[in-house]
């Protein structure tokens, strides 16, 4: 709290050290224009003369307490009540995330399958997924496929070798694989992601 005040505190002196520069250099125009010598000068100019240096002031003037407010805001509802300005922060976020589309998410049970054999010697394989949706709708009628998606994943499985599983890729291969064969069964709800929960060949 003390180093936000100081923060603040050297802000306001420099801004108002600034302004108060700007101030004295038009004040200095302004007599150094009524120190030159006189000279006739006709109704009109003086006007147009008197109406410059008005609107001069008037425009630091409108500055300054711009300054001021801007100041005291920041002052008032960041460092004296910066809960406020945090609740208000946090309603904003809040409405900014409801406006985005959320995501469901919908856990199969676990599957168990054995692997062709390789070199005479039997694996299995144990995954658990996890489907990623968009909308608890669309959670319901994918619920409702749930026998021929375990059915078709567990037939697409046992097709494969222990040694599918080997290598970098092989994870992102497999992945593919689900996603493009539950999202025929699941048609026309589009499965965004397959998350990986468990995965153990053995």
């Amino acid at each position: 709290m003390y180093l936000y005040i100081k923060k603040y505190v050297f802000t306001t002196i420099s801004v108002i050290n600034l302004y108060n520069i700007l101030f004295l250099i038009m004040v200095k125009n302004f007599f150094d224009d009524q120190d030159e010598p006189l000279r006739p000068m006709a109704a009109s100019s003086l006007n147009n003369l008197q109406g410059k240096n008005t609107r001069k002031i008037i425009l630091i003037s409108i500055i300054l307490v711009a300054c001021v407010l801007a100041c005291a805001y920041f002052f008032f509802n960041v460092l004296i009540f910066p809960k406020s300005y945090n609740k208000s922060r946090s309603e904003t976020n809040k409405q900014e995330l409801a406006e985005i589309t959320p995501n469901v998410y919908l856990e199969l049970d676990p599957i168990i399958v054995n692997l062709l054999p390789s070199n005479s010697k039997q694996s299995y394989l144990k995954l658990a997924i996890i489907l990623q949706l968009n909308s608890e709708a669309e959670t319901k009628f994918v619920k409702t496929k749930f026998p021929i998606i375990l059915d078709g994943t567990q037939s697409f499985l046992r097709e494969l070798r222990e040694a599918d599983f080997n290598g970098t890729g092989s994870t992102l291969r497999l992945k593919e694989e689900l996603i493009k064969r539950i999202n025929k069964i699941a048609d026309p709800v589009v499965i965004k992601d397959v998350l990986f929960k468990e995965m153990v060949v053995n």
